[in-house]
């Protein structure tokens, strides 16, 4: 995908997924789709990293890679063709799990998700903690995930926000079958607790400051 922000030419879905009755975490997912050679998808959240997979790349592990292009059978383009890289899952064979670790904790994770399949998924990991997994039908509703690259409904930019956790890993996975094709994946990482703690001590000084001048 070219990694310029275009006028979304589409209609957006906000939507609350409840997650399992297992698991202690909420989130929520908002979409947008087109398939307009003119707008080119990518995140509209402030302060987001972007991986392009051209100019910047996440580090990643397992059966995964950057790939152009087409391979007959075993994956295809993210909706919008343009010829530029993107990250598939599996590199080979019939399905498969790439890990994308992050530097930083995140709140936000936002991609292109190509050819959307009911048997992709992404699991979201802070640390060695399981947190949950989403699917390809969480994000495809009415459409059904049928790995249509021509469908605007299983094309789409997908963005998730945490509402009560961070993560710093997560596992693109790709159940029995191929393929799982992004691009564009997005974070937000959150602020460091030291910065944070910083951050309040200078507020509590010049609060401090302000106090005197006002008693003087």
């Amino acid at each position: 995908m070219k990694k310029t922000f275009g006028k979304l030419a589409l209609a957006a879905l906000l939507s609350f997924v409840p997650l399992s009755s297992a698991s202690a975490y909420s989130y929520s997912i908002d979409y947008a789709s087109t398939l307009d050679s003119q707008s080119i998808l990518t995140t509209t959240v402030a302060g987001a990293i972007v991986y392009d997979f051209d100019n910047l790349t996440p580090t990643y592990s397992g059966q995964g890679t950057v790939v152009t292009g087409n391979n007959t059978g075993r994956w295809a383009e993210p909706g919008l063709t343009d010829g530029t890289k993107y990250f598939v899952a599996p590199d080979s064979g019939t399905g498969g799990t790439a890990t994308i670790t992050f530097s930083q904790k995140n709140s936000y994770l936002g991609l292109y998700w190509g050819s959307i399949d009911s048997y992709n998924h992404i699991v979201f990991y802070n640390g060695t903690q399981l947190l949950f997994s989403i699917g390809g039908t969480d994000v495809t509703n009415p459409v059904a995930a049928n790995g249509n690259q021509g469908d605007t409904g299983t094309n789409k930019y997908v963005n998730i926000y945490a509402s009560d956790f961070v993560f710093d890993r997560i596992d693109i996975q790709s159940v029995g079958a191929n393929a799982f094709e992004l691009d564009n994946l997005s974070v937000k990482p959150v602020p460091e607790p030291a910065t944070m703690l910083l951050f309040g001590t200078g507020i509590a000084g010049l609060a401090g400051i302000a106090r005197r001048r006002k008693t003087n």
